[in-house]
């Protein structure tokens, strides 16, 4: 076999799987290389009691079409679901509590929502409000999420609503995480508004009289959970 056609790929998560799947594809002959001794990396489905638990990421945003096109070319379009939009619940101090209404990307807009809910104690929503007047954070260099919404909006806001909704989305702590890598929208709204909180707002449109707000979310799964991915791309694996 022609040696440029041999591969080696570091590590069975989404990712790597991915990679092996499509070169396999393109007639390669690949050695998938994991140091676990599971398959998915921080995917990772479970089944129990009727219910679908996802430990990990639990979708991805519509928008990215990419990972669209493997769920397509592995047969599995007909699994694809939605998200729909509704109430959220967040499992805090021993208590499902309900996500303050106007909350976007886990960063409050909406003023009496914020004041009422029980989600965060008077100390945690005092300090979100100093979001409105602090001096802007991002100073030109690159900084990671933790410390950008850390400083913004307090610990507690991030502990218990940002960094559960962000760090699903790339797999990793906010700390892990550079802005001007994953958000810099975030940047951009920091320097025209300066108020994180105000600049979230405007960009909300507006609701219309008589319209009713999309039920569908921005993200999508598969009926059976992410865990069903990975299997299917197991078989390329197995053939390595």
């Amino acid at each position: 076999m022609n040696q440029l056609n041999r591969i080696a790929i570091i590590g069975g998560g989404i990712t790597g799987l991915a990679a092996t799947y499509y070169a396999k594809e393109a007639g390669a002959h690949v050695t998938l290389i994991e140091a676990q001794d599971r398959l998915g990396g921080k995917i990772k489905t479970i089944y129990r009691d009727g219910f679908t638990l996802e430990t990990g990421p639990d979708g991805y945003m519509a928008r990215k079409p990419t990972l669209t096109s493997l769920i397509t070319d592995l047969g599995l379009a007909d699994q694809l679901v939605r998200s729909k939009t509704g109430t959220s619940y967040i499992y805090v101090r021993k208590q499902l509590r309900q996500m303050p209404a106007g909350s976007v990307m886990g960063i409050p807009t909406k003023f009496w929502p914020m004041v009422k809910t029980d989600l965060f104690t008077w100390r945690g929503k005092l300090r979100a409000g100093f979001d409105l007047v602090i001096p802007r954070v991002y100073a030109g260099e690159d900084i990671s999420l933790d410390r950008f919404f850390r400083t913004r909006l307090g610990s507690e806001v991030v502990d218990t609503m940002i960094e559960p909704l962000l760090s699903g989305i790339y797999n990793g702590t906010l700390d892990d995480m550079s802005i001007e890598s994953t958000f810099p929208q975030f940047i951009t709204i920091e320097q025209k508004t300066r108020s994180l909180i105000l600049g979230m707002k405007a960009l909300t449109p507006p609701v219309q009289a008589g319209v009713k707000p999309s039920e569908t979310g921005k993200f999508l799964s598969i009926e059976q959970g992410l865990g069903a991915l990975v299997e299917a791309l197991r078989p390329s694996i197995d053939s390595c």
